[in-house]
């Protein structure tokens, strides 16, 4: 079986954590990287956004390729100047195929605008079917946009549904993005299969925290709070700086950071993202100093250090598709699945819920619970606030944090 794969705006082999790479890129990397193994030879189609990159690259292993199809210029564009160059890009696959003689079975796009492309390509490919991916919705960022100038235009909407009248199968991660193609688009049901993501526990494992520490220079005394992720408005990283804000206030006794993986931190002015300096320029305004630290983009080879490491892992997005950072944190059971606020992800217990804190930093505060052993995010009480300035180091049991932090407050009295 030969698949053409489309990631038309993002390439999977970019480096996580700027603009326009997160969970999709490794969602497509990975993805690939598994169907070689079963024989199924997979070619990924993306625009090419650097003229000295070569056009096929061979990084996937077993014969799979990722080609960068020239489209419009080979630069980097804004994601609303991009629909216009789709007609180039479905040329130039047509002309691949023809020079490679390959003729695919499968069409899996991801992304509405590769979803414009593959029925363009499925009208050339008469009988190819389509598997489509949307990964994000602009009907649900448009619910949680801010202004303007955050919503997605009429146009993204109206690709979407006819991406969703045109392919034969649509892969959904959650019920909850399941429901949200029924009801905000009207979508068939019956096209719809759900896949949830998975983690590469080979990869993403529980590290002892005294190595992951060591690794990236944490002290003894001092504690970290993690945020790893896109820099864009919907993720919510201003709720989560006010919310140290309030904690710097609190009169701990420990060191707490914040530290941010994501993004171009240290790029020139001019070059920077509207969203990085806006929050940079939060941490002036708040008199954060060194207590949020911008970390910028790290390898996937170094995330599990910084999991493990941290004392609380914080996804405060308005909105996920499906949460990958939640999941890709080491779990100590596989089994477990975290829920972000609308993904749907099964929660079977209620500590291993994730919170989203709804731009209430003061609530976001009591949601950050520094466990022992790994990253955790528990429920809102005031066990937090009362152990880390009591130094009393958090476990697995909540009865058993609160009725240490109750002792310890008996004894004094």
């Amino acid at each position: 079986m030969n698949i053409a794969m489309l990631s038309y705006h993002t390439c999977p082999l970019a480096t996580l954590g700027g603009k326009d790479t997160g969970g999709m890129n490794v969602y497509v990397r990975d993805l690939t990287r598994t169907l070689g193994p079963l024989g199924i030879h997979v070619d990924v189609f993306t625009r090419s956004q650097d003229e000295h990159v070569p056009h096929v690259l061979h990084d996937l292993g077993y014969g799979n390729r990722v080609v960068h199809v020239p489209a419009g210029p080979e630069t980097p564009l804004p994601r609303r100047e991009l629909a216009g160059y789709i007609p180039q890009f479905v040329d130039g696959i047509r002309r691949f195929a023809e020079e490679k003689r390959i003729h695919y079975d499968v069409i899996h796009s991801h992304y509405w605008m590769s979803g414009l492309a593959a029925a363009s390509l499925a009208d050339l490919w008469p009988g190819t079917p389509i598997l489509h991916m949307f990964h994000t919705l602009g009907e649900m960022k448009n619910r949680i946009a801010r202004s303007d100038a955050e919503r997605e235009g009429a146009y993204r909407i109206e690709g979407e549904k006819r991406v969703l009248k045109r392919a034969d199968r649509v892969i959904v991660a959650t019920e909850a993005e399941k429901a949200q193609l029924q009801w905000l688009y009207k979508g068939d049901v019956r096209k719809m299969e759900i896949i949830p993501p998975g983690v590469d526990v080979s990869h993403f494992y529980p590290i002892p925290k005294d190595e992951a520490r060591q690794f990236i220079g944490l002290e003894p005394d001092q504690r970290m709070v993690l945020f790893v992720g896109r820099i864009e408005p919907l993720k919510g990283v201003d709720t989560l700086i006010r919310a140290m804000s309030c904690v710097k206030f609190q009169g701990l006794g420990h060191p707490v950071y914040l530290a941010i993986i994501g993004g171009e931190p240290d790029a020139d002015p001019d070059k920077m993202t509207a969203e990085m300096a806006r929050l940079q320029q939060l941490c002036d305004d708040l008199c954060m100093g060194q207590t949020v630290v911008f970390l910028g983009k790290r390898a996937q080879d170094t995330l599990p250090y910084y999991y493990s490491a941290a004392d609380a892992l914080v996804m405060p997005s308005f909105y996920e598709s499906f949460g990958m950072v939640a999941g890709g944190h080491g779990l100590r059971d596989a089994r477990r699945r975290f829920t972000g606020g609308r993904t749907g992800l099964p929660r079977p217990r209620r500590r291993d819920r994730v919170h989203r804190p709804r731009r209430r930093p003061v609530r976001a505060v009591r949601q950050i619970d520094p466990a022992a052993g790994r990253p955790r995010l528990a429920r809102a009480d005031g066990c937090l606030r009362r152990a880390l300035r009591a130094g009393i180091p958090l476990g697995e049991d909540r009865r058993a944090d609160r009725g240490r932090v109750r002792q310890r407050a008996e004894r004094k009295a």
